[in-house]
């Protein structure tokens, strides 16, 4: 890929830039979130899309897009070196919903889709749901889930053919610990 090989002087300045310690991301973030969530046309909820992606092993970037019209508009991210995380995922990935939350004014419905990479962490199924938010993750077959009013069972046998899903609100067990109920 030919940008990746940015000529010394160009990613030099690019480093110094990013480096700056006079960038407020949660402002910046915030105020992202805010003019792309106003620019969408009035309808509820509002579909945010989690997702960490690498290029190589030069960069990994975690973004919070808003879904629309079946494409996503970023409005918050963070990027670093492979290695170094600023926090943890989980922490990372909750924060940057609270930036996101904070640009939309706290008003709007919204709904946090991530992939079983992202969705299957119990601390941040729960910082999504103190943020006011829902949420709905792909899971591995091997979680169990709890629907109101049923008993635990596997989620692996409600999946009969690929592609199929199943909607409903349930309590979603791991490893014996419970992870929450989005």
């Amino acid at each position: 890929m030919p940008f990746l090989e940015i000529p010394d002087i160009v990613e030099t300045r690019l480093r110094r830039f990013i480096s700056i310690d006079l960038i407020d991301m949660a402002e910046s973030c915030a105020n992202l979130a805010r003019s792309v969530i106003r620019a969408l046309p009035r309808k509820k909820p509002v579909i945010l899309i989690v997702d960490e992606t690498g290029i190589r092993d030069r960069l990994k970037a975690m973004v919070v897009s808003v879904s629309y019209e079946g494409r996503t508009i970023p409005a918050a991210m963070w990027t670093r070196h492979q290695t170094r995380w600023p926090m943890g995922q989980d922490e990372l990935t909750a924060t940057m919903l609270e930036w996101v939350m904070s640009g939309a004014g706290g008003g709007s419905d919204m709904i946090v889709m991530a992939d079983r990479g992202i969705g299957n962490s119990p601390d941040l199924l729960r910082a999504i749901e103190s943020l006011g938010m829902r949420c709905m993750m792909r899971v591995s077959k091997a979680v169990r889930v709890m629907p109101e009013y049923e008993t635990v069972f596997p989620f692996k046998s409600l999946t009969v053919a690929p592609g199929t899903s199943w909607r409903k609100k349930a309590r979603v067990f791991k490893n014996r610990r419970r992870m929450s109920g989005c």
